[in-house]
C-alpha cells in the first residue's frame, strides 16, 4: 500500500480520470516523450506506450476511455491496451506526476554527487559556500593568501595554501583583484604530497575537487576557469550539461560525468594522446548548432604573467575559447537510463544539466538532441582509465 500524501496508486482503476501535472515540462524526440519533474529535478524517458497515453491525460476522459481510443488507433486488442494503460498510469502516479496521486514532493532530490553547491543570494555579491572544516587546516596564510575577484555582479574569493601558488595568482589575476575586501572562498588551490608522493596542485571549487595538476600555470588556468563559472548565466546564456570537454583538432569529445571519478589517471592518456581537456566537468552547447562552445575568463587577467609561470608538460592546456563541433560521446557500461536510442542517450547527457529547471529543461534537451545528432555513440566496457581512452581513440580510428 502507498503512503503518498496523495490518493494511493491502489486508486488509479479503469474508472480513475488521470491528469498530468501542468507544471512537468514535457518534450517530444522521435516519437518518445521526456518528463522533466521540477519537483524532485529528475528526467523521465517514456517508451513510446506511455508517451501515447501522457499526451492524452488532459482530464477529458476516464482511463478506460483513453484505453478505448488508443486501441482503435493502434488496432490493438482492447483488454490488453486497458491493462497497460492503468499500470502505466500507474508507474506515472508513483512518479508523483500525476494530479492528486502519490506526492509530487518526493523523497528523492536529485541534485549533483552529494558535494558542496554554492549557496547564491540574488541580492548579495558575494556566494557563500558550505563549509568544509577538513580543507581549512590547509591554508595557513591568511589575508596573504586569499584574493576577491569580481566576475559579473559577483565578488568571489580565491585562497591559496603556499606563498608561491599566492604570489602566480596574484601576478596574473592582479588587474581585477579588490583590495580591501574579503570575500568567502569559492576556489582553492593546495599544494600537496598527498594519495602520490609527488607535488600535486588540488584545484577546488564550492569544495570540491576538480583539478589535479602539476606545475603552477595550469593551477592559476584552472583557477582562473573555475571562478569565471560562477558568473551569472543571463537568459540567453547556453544551456550547461554535465560532461568532461576534451578538444583536438577543431573538434570535440565529451565523456560522461562518471569519467570525473578517475580523472586522475585519464587526463594524462588523454593529454598524450593530443587531447587538451577542459578544467570543469561540464559543457555549454549551443542549442542549434550542437557545438560545444568555451568561454574566457569573465574576468581581466595579464596573459604575460601567466605565460611566464612554471609549466608541467603532462598538464597539457586548456582548449582555447571558441566553438567546437561534438564528434563524439563516450558513456560506460550500466550507465542509466540505458543509452539503447537516440531518446536514452539525450537523457543520459540533458540529466545532468546544471540549473536544471522547468525553464531550462526543454533547452538542455534541445541542446543534447543537437550535440549527439552527428556525433559518434560509443560505450566504454568499464570505468576504467585505460578502457575510456582507448574507447575514445578506436572510435575516432586514431590512436
Amino acid at each position: 500500500m502507498s503512503t503518498h500524501r496523495g490518493l494511493p496508486i491502489e486508486a488509479v482503476t479503469p474508472g480513475f480520470v488521470a491528469i498530468a501535472r501542468p507544471e512537468v515540462v514535457s518534450v517530444e524526440i522521435d516519437g518518445e516523450v521526456i518528463l522533466y519533474d521540477d519537483s524532485r529535478k529528475k528526467l523521465h524517458r517514456l517508451n513510446p506506450t506511455a508517451s501515447a497515453l501522457w499526451q492524452c491525460l488532459d482530464g477529458s476522459g476516464t482511463l478506460a476511455e483513453v484505453a478505448r481510443d488508443i486501441a482503435d488507433v493502434y488496432h490493438a486488442d482492447p483488454d490488453q491496451v486497458l491493462a497497460d494503460v492503468v499500470e502505466t498510469a500507474r508507474l506515472l502516479g508513483a512518479q508523483g506526476l500525476l494530479v492528486g496521486v502519490g506526492d509530487p514532493s518526493g523523497e528523492e532530490v536529485v541534485g549533483g554527487d552529494g558535494d558542496s553547491a554554492p549557496l547564491e543570494d540574488p541580492g548579495a555579491p558575494f556566494v557563500a559556500e558550505l563549509p568544509r572544516p577538513c580543507m581549512d587546516s590547509s591554508f595557513t596564510l591568511g589575508d596573504a593568501g586569499r584574493f576577491t575577484v569580481r566576475a559579473g555582479s559577483h565578488l568571489l574569493g580565491l585562497r591559496a595554501s603556499t606563498p608561491e601558488l599566492a604570489d602566480a595568482a596574484r601576478a596574473v589575476i592582479g588587474p581585477s583583484i579588490l583590495d580591501g575586501t574579503n570575500a568567502p572562498p569559492n576556489v582553492s588551490l593546495t599544494a600537496t604530497r598527498a594519495r602520490t608522493g609527488r607535488p600535486l596542485i588540488f584545484c577546488y571549487r564550492s569544495g570540491r575537487l576538480l583539478a589535479r595538476v602539476r606545475g603552477t600555470r595550469r593551477a592559476v588556468q584552472a583557477a582562473i576557469a573555475l571562478l569565471s563559472s560562477y558568473a551569472p548565466r543571463g537568459p540567453e546564456s547556453l544551456p550547461r550539461v554535465a560532461a568532461m570537454v576534451a578538444v583536438r583538432d577543431g573538434t570535440a569529445a565529451l565523456l560522461c560525468p562518471e569519467s570525473w571519478r578517475i580523472a586522475d589517471r585519464l587526463l594524462p592518456r588523454l593529454r598524450g594522446a593530443g587531447w587538451e581537456v577542459a578544467d570543469v566537468p561540464w559543457a555549454d552547447i549551443d542549442p542549434q548548432s550542437g557545438e560545444v562552445v568555451v568561454s574566457g575568463p569573465a574576468f581581466v587577467v595579464d596573459d604575460t604573467a601567466l605565460s611566464r609561470l612554471p609549466a608541467d608538460p603532462l598538464d597539457g592546456s586548456p582548449p582555447a575559447p571558441g566553438r567546437y563541433p561534438v564528434i563524439a560521446w563516450v558513456a560506460v557500461t550500466g550507465e542509466e537510463p540505458s543509452p539503447d536510442t537516440s531518446v536514452g542517450r539525450v537523457v543520459t547527457l540533458a540529466a545532468g544539466a546544471a540549473d536544471l529547471d522547468a525553464q531550462s529543461a526543454p533547452a538542455a534537451i534541445q541542446a543534447a538532441v543537437a550535440a549527439l545528432r552527428e556525433a559518434i555513440w560509443v560505450v566504454s566496457p568499464s570505468l576504467d582509465a585505460g578502457e575510456v581512452a582507448r574507447t575514445l581513440a578506436n572510435s575516432l580510428h586514431r590512436p
